[in-house]
């Protein structure tokens, strides 16, 4: 059972969002490898619990060995995981030298004033994980149980004077809102999440927008945080952002952040990828194959 939280969002930068709440998950912890190997010993005689723990511990090993050999790990039902890199805009010109590691772009003024200057290829190096099988965004939704928490119905009665129900809707796999990237256009501007203690409540006062333009009449979705994304949303930097698209019968989807390429991995005729928001205003195109019929990607705009 998923519990939820709501948080009053304070911020007017995406027209239509402030004043309104919205829902977060309230954590109830966090789960180790130790605790993970106790409760699976509870379901098996077959293994120790030293032994579950030894091979827990050597499948994360062996996950990030083969990433940084540049292979996609897949584990079924759970995710695909890659190494992936902060790309520096490389400037390649007569005389220029560039390095295929790792160290801070060089700037224009730099490069002026010594267009010699060692130019690295990468900022960082880091790891990814694409849900898939049972753990996509269709498979969570179908079987995710949701309420509110005790401070949340007394919230809700307080302001609305109803009592809120429990998930009791019936849609169980329904695509409303976290399948369409217009959706609630706020994930980016409400309260942010913990891994230990759930919902903070911060508010996110600063960012940059993050146009999204969609070709092509398959879908796709854009979402940071767990919430969709919507064109014009303001991202921090490096928010870490997850596209999904579901292209045209027989088409292959691709996609650029300001020109560059994001890789797409498939799987079950879904398209994933990842990428984190730069520093500045971005443009994201995605094409997802045949006619658009015009509409130019306006399940991806803002209202």
């Amino acid at each position: 059972m998923l519990e939820i939280n709501l948080t009053k969002n304070t911020n007017d930068a995406i027209q239509g969002t402030l004043g309104k709440y919205y829902g977060r998950v309230e954590y109830k912890g966090t789960l180790g490898v130790k605790d993970l190997a106790k409760i699976m010993k509870k379901h098996t005689t077959a293994f120790s619990l030293g032994e579950i723990t030894g091979m827990l511990l050597d499948l994360a090993s062996l996950i990030k060995e083969y990433a940084l050999m540049g292979y996609v790990v897949k584990i079924d039902d759970l995710g695909l995981f890659k190494a992936s890199i902060d790309a520096n805009g490389l400037t390649l010109e007569q005389g220029s030298r560039v390095s295929a590691g790792r160290g801070a772009q060089k700037t224009d003024e730099q490069l002026a004033a010594n267009p010699s200057a060692m130019q690295f290829a990468v900022g960082a190096v880091k790891m990814i994980m694409q849900a898939t099988g049972e753990t996509t965004i269709a498979s969570m939704n179908g079987e995710a149980q949701l309420q509110f928490t005790s401070k949340t119905k007394a919230l809700i009665k307080q302001l609305t004077g109803n009592a809120p129900t429990d998930d009791d809707s019936g849609e169980g796999g329904s695509s409303t809102g976290s399948e369409t990237a217009g959706g609630n256009g706020g994930g980016s501007s409400t309260g942010s999440e913990t891994a230990e203690g759930g919902n903070s409540g911060s508010q996110q006062t600063a960012g940059h927008a993050l146009t999204i333009t969609k070709n092509g009449s398959g879908t796709a979705v854009v979402s940071s945080g767990g919430q969709p994304v919507a064109s014009g949303a303001l991202l921090e930097e490096d928010a870490e952002c997850e596209l999904s698209v579901t292209p045209a019968e027989g088409e292959t989807p691709n996609a650029t952040l300001d020109g560059s390429e994001i890789e797409l991995t498939e799987d079950n005729g879904v398209w994933t990828g990842n990428f984190a928001m730069p520093d500045a205003a971005a443009v994201l195109v995605i094409n997802t194959g045949g006619s658009s019929g015009g509409n130019g990607g306006a399940d991806l705009d803002k209202d």
